[in-house]
């Protein structure tokens, strides 16, 4: 009996250290693993070469990505590097900019996304806090040695420099490895050399002894304590795995964890995910109370009531009276004020009006 080809074909946003991460675990639990052209897409093909490529099969991806893949596939890393290797012009990138960072005994891949300005257009979703970033600048600082600073924000890398006498940075103006309109914002087509500088950093980061990730927090699920929440970042995770080790988790109220199976607590094993929790936010519509809201819980959904509106707001979602799906929607009509962590903690935990279950969107 001959058994098809199962392609594993990528999201238009699956950057790196997605496609990376779901390519391995694809190869590993497909029957006969195979990848869809589209690995190449998005001037991929000019930077990476890839095995087993291929338009004979049927798209059906059994690729996995999850906190516990080191734990539970320890040599994934060897995979990844069999699966995924640079072409030459890649590869005399890397050489020439290692030059700069190879005596750097730890990489620090701070991601922020629509945390700052400057890095809004790489996504959609907040990641590092400012506690985050100053966590591993003490940490920096601690190891008192060279380090490698990354960020898709230059405002955080020129603050963590000016913090960290010993850092460095490859100071090259980055792009998205795989679809730059993929993010819900209006871009402008991007040069490939910024995609390539991104292949540069992320090649470069699997080389570090030492590699330290965003892993942003969900308040109740990985984060004890309420801090601004943000999600994970797979391009240190992946980077670290590439290179055959296991990255430290830096959470945002600060914590930071070497998940290797032996440290405490494992509740931080956890990585932080939008769908986490299936929260949703619903409220009168108010435009000061709205930002307030998407600013201090931003990885809850705002839901307005179409008929209780009168204008139009962005970053919301919109539902007839008493018709969307949630796990728990939370109804909270008080003002969200700046600082006011108890009030937080209380809307988090759902004290008010709870609705579970309510039918569909």
């Amino acid at each position: 009996m001959t058994v098809m080809t199962e392609l594993f074909k990528p999201d238009p946003e699956a950057a790196i250290g997605n496609l990376s991460i779901q390519m391995a675990t694809h190869y590993i639990f497909a029957k006969e693993p195979g990848f869809h052209p589209d690995v190449y897409k998005y001037g991929r093909d000019k930077f990476i070469k890839c095995k087993h490529v291929t338009e004979e099969g049927e798209v059906n991806g059994q690729h996995r990505i999850h906190s516990m893949l080191h734990l539970q596939i320890p040599d994934i890393g060897d995979t990844m590097r069999d699966l995924i290797q640079p072409t030459d012009l890649l590869q005399t990138e890397i050489d020439k900019n290692f030059e700069k960072v190879k005596d750097c005994v730890a990489g620090f891949h701070i991601r922020r996304g629509t945390r700052c300005e400057d890095s809004s257009h790489f996504a959609y979703h907040p990641f590092a806090s400012q506690e985050a970033v100053d966590a591993m600048i003490d940490e920096a600082n601690r190891l008192d040695a060279p380090v490698l600073i990354m960020s898709d924000s230059m405002v955080t890398t020129e603050y963590f420099l000016s913090k960290v006498p010993k850092a460095v940075s490859l100071e090259l103006p980055i792009g998205f490895t795989a679809c730059e309109h993929s993010q819900k914002v209006e871009v402008a087509d991007e040069d490939h050399q910024l995609k390539m500088n991104s292949f540069v950093e992320w090649f470069i980061l699997s080389k570090m002894p030492k590699v330290y990730m965003t892993n942003g927090g969900v308040f109740g699920i990985n984060m004890p304590v309420y801090n601004q929440e943000g999600i994970t970042s797979t391009f240190g995770y992946s980077a670290a795995l590439y290179g055959g080790k296991i990255p430290h988790y830096v959470f945002n109220d600060g914590f930071m964890i070497y998940p290797d199976g032996n440290s405490e607590p494992k509740y931080r094993y956890s990585w932080s995910d939008p769908f986490t929790t299936f929260k949703y936010i619903t409220m009168k519509p108010d435009r000061e109370n709205i930002e307030r809201a998407k600013k201090f819980l931003p990885m809850h959904h705002v839901i307005l009531m179409r008929s209780e509106c009168t204008e139009d707001y962005e970053g919301v979602m919109y539902a007839e009276d008493g018709n969307y799906k949630a796990i728990y929607v939370l109804r909270y009509d008080t003002l969200v004020e700046p600082g006011d962590e108890e009030m937080i903690r209380l809307w988090k935990r759902g004290e008010g009006e709870l609705r579970e279950g309510v039918t569909t969107l």
